[in-house]
């Protein structure tokens, strides 16, 4: 196994250079990730509650070809869910209990290309959810 790794290696590096193997793995075309930096809105105990959170690759018009896949660290207000929807992240229900919680939320952005491979980066940022 060893054996064909090594030969796969020099193989590749014989027919790509290593200028062409280090410039594909260094230059990323996903630049400036980030969240949408918000206040969400105050919901209440009983009440339908919506906001949204985007995400964005800074400089690049389709931004929207990307692959988003959101992360949350904390729980929200019980009756609270959250999904996706391409470049945003929902948060929706009918609050339970009130009070305050805060949540990290990360993004990783994943552009599979032909001509770069794989390329991924993160966004995290950190939110307030109050209801009263």
């Amino acid at each position: 196994m060893g054996s064909k790794f090594l030969l796969s290696v020099v193989l590749l590096l014989t027919f790509s250079g290593c200028e062409d193997i280090i410039n594909s793995v260094v230059e990323c075309s996903i630049k400036d990730v980030k969240l949408e930096s918000k206040i969400l809105r105050v919901g209440a105990v009983g009440r339908n509650y919506y906001e949204t959170i985007s995400a964005n690759v800074k400089n690049d018009p389709n931004d929207d070809y990307y692959l988003y896949d959101f992360f949350i660290t904390g729980k929200l207000q019980k009756g609270l869910q959250y999904y996706t929807e391409g470049n945003k992240f929902v948060i929706n229900g009918v609050p339970e209990e009130a009070g305050t919680i805060g949540f990290e939320l990360t993004v990783e952005v994943t552009l599979d290309d032909e001509e770069l491979g794989l390329c991924t980066e993160t966004a995290k940022r950190t939110y307030e959810l109050t209801v009263k």
